[in-house]
């Protein structure tokens, strides 16, 4: 074999290679962005979510995770007042994103009559426990979007995504009611995690996907 056919063999080579390894990347990238299974959280059947201690830490994956349950308050006149505040902790995998977080409820009883009532909720950081978000949620006539709390942070939940790998505390901390009476409903967070490919995989990927480019270019004058 000349030095010629030993030169042009070893393109072959380098090509076959080159494509093999971008699609393996591709298909890497494709397993990492599909999801090996999302939580569904439901308080009834999983177990009831507690207000202030003990929360339990829900492993997110990616795709959409929901977080279920049912919120109350009641203020009778002459008292004692109760609500219930449902919190918990979440982690966001290695290599993965949170980069969105909604809420969404429905009245189930209402007997105040109140105009409107809307719930703080927090973002905080663990170790040492910070507080990176607060945003208020309408349950009675809420908009699209909530507005900013009155206390620190004074930044929706938007402002901080994404979130990045690790373990967060998703914390309801106030209701605002006027009216005497009670009012129940129930609620959905939905938690969106994306993959973060890594960036060896994309280089190779790219450099692949030029080279297949290439050739079906010369395939295509060849013709």
């Amino acid at each position: 074999m000349t030095n010629g056919n030993i030169s042009k063999l070893k393109v072959k080579i380098t090509k076959s290679a080159l494509r093999s390894g971008a699609l393996a990347a591709m298909l890497a990238l494709m397993a990492g962005s599909a999801s090996a299974g999302t939580l569904t959280y439901i308080e009834a059947v999983s177990g009831d979510l507690p207000e202030s201690s003990n929360f339990p830490i829900l492993a997110l994956d990616v795709g959409v995770n929901t977080v279920s349950g049912t919120g109350s308050v009641n203020f009778p006149v002459g008292g004692p007042n109760s609500a219930d505040f449902d919190s918990f902790k979440f982690t966001v995998p290695t290599g993965t994103v949170l980069t969105a977080i909604t809420y969404t409820s429905t009245v189930t009883l209402d007997t105040t009559n109140e105009p409107s009532l809307r719930m703080e909720a927090f973002i905080d950081t663990l170790g040492p426990l910070v507080a990176v978000a607060c945003q208020e949620f309408y349950i009675i006539n809420q908009p699209a979007t909530g507005p900013t709390c009155l206390v620190p942070p004074g930044n929706t939940f938007n402002s901080p995504l994404p979130l990045g790998a690790g373990t967060y505390l998703l914390f309801e901390g106030q209701f605002q009611a006027t009216q005497f009476g009670e009012t129940d409903w129930n609620y959905t967070w939905s938690l969106t995690v994306q993959a973060v490919p890594e960036p060896a995989s994309i280089t190779l990927m790219c450099a692949g996907i030029a080279l297949l480019g290439m050739a079906a270019v010369r395939r295509s004058i060849r013709l």
